[in-house]
């Protein structure tokens, strides 16, 4: 055999290989590795241990291993960009919640709804608003009074300025009910004050506080919503007193925005079923945020609808 037959024989050898380990790749069931979850707020925070509680469950779903990792900054939005951003295989997801998104508003972050997929939403929660358990304002009503005859005394801890906390209490003050708002960034700073009686009211989700529900720390006084809360079902909204505004709180799952449609389909409803599974519940009713299974897309107009309706009252 001559040098050119063999050489052409090598060369057809590697080819068949290279086109044999290309339809195999093809043909590999999507996912055949690990899955990275990459989380955007910091250890134990809410956003940490969502993605903690969801990792084990959704790795039952998919078959393979999703390992969380941390990846903080500007209002969680280093995460979502590191997320958006990954090769879009589907290999890389992440969590998204409403306090990153509301952070838009102010500028955070340079991705924004159109440049991600999202694929699932996880937790969804009303917000309520806090007093201490021995506060003179025993009722919603008593509260609005106090604030209309007082305006700008009585102190309201929020999580920060941009938030949906932000624009609920704006929204009060152009009805007449203004409160001075304290932001606290760090969630342990802004649960202790009203215990400690450095602010009067705070605003929070019932999950992050039950804690100090459960001890008869602090109570809450009104929902921000239009329907009684399933968890909470004796304590007033805030419709009832002729106010229409609520956000509700969310986290939720994104991916890339050219992840293909089959692999997100595989993740969409992998997570579904993770969660609505009953290893799962247990750890949303314990927070107070059990909510729907959702698609791609509805999962993507519930958040563009959370955002809108932030631009439109922060206007007000």
């Amino acid at each position: 055999m001559s040098f050119l037959q063999k050489f052409r024989k090598v060369v057809f050898t590697v080819v068949s290989f290279s086109l044999i380990v290309t339809v195999m790749d093809a043909l590999a069931e999507f996912p055949d590795r690990p899955v990275d979850l990459i989380c955007n707020y910091g250890p134990g925070g809410g956003a940490d241990q969502f993605s903690r509680a969801l990792s084990p469950i959704l790795s039952k779903q998919l078959g393979v291993k999703v390992q969380v990792s941390n990846v903080t900054g500007a209002a969680g939005n280093n995460g979502i960009h590191r997320t958006a951003t990954s090769k879009p295989d589907g290999y890389t997801i992440g969590t998204i919640t409403g306090l990153s998104v509301s952070s838009w508003l102010k500028g955070h972050g340079k991705l924004r709804a159109k440049d991600m997929t999202f694929l699932a939403i996880g937790q969804v929660t009303d917000s309520m608003l806090f007093v201490p358990t021995n506060s003179p304002y025993k009722t919603f009503k008593d509260l609005l009074a106090a604030a209309k005859a007082n305006p700008d005394k009585i102190k309201v801890a929020i999580s920060g300025r941009g938030g949906a906390d932000d624009v609920t209490m704006t929204y009060m003050a152009g009805k007449g009910y203004k409160f001075r708002t304290v932001p606290y960034e760090k969630p342990a700073e802004r649960y202790a004050a009203p215990i400690g009686g450095h602010v009067d009211v705070m605003y929070e989700e019932p999950g992050d506080v039950r804690q100090f529900v459960k001890n008869k720390q602090i109570r809450p006084i009104v929902v921000f919503s239009n329907q009684a809360n399933r968890y909470h079902p004796k304590v007033p909204i805030v419709t009832d007193f002729g106010l229409d505004v609520y956000f509700q709180n969310f986290r939720g799952i994104i991916t890339g925005k050219d992840v293909p449609k089959a692999e997100k389909e595989v993740l969409n409803k992998a997570l579904n079923k993770a969660f609505t599974s009953d290893a799962f519940n247990v750890f949303c009713n314990k927070t107070s945020t059990c909510t729907n299974a959702r698609t791609v897309e509805d999962s993507r107009q519930f958040v563009e609808k959370y955002f809108k309706g932030l631009e439109k009252y922060s206007k007000n």
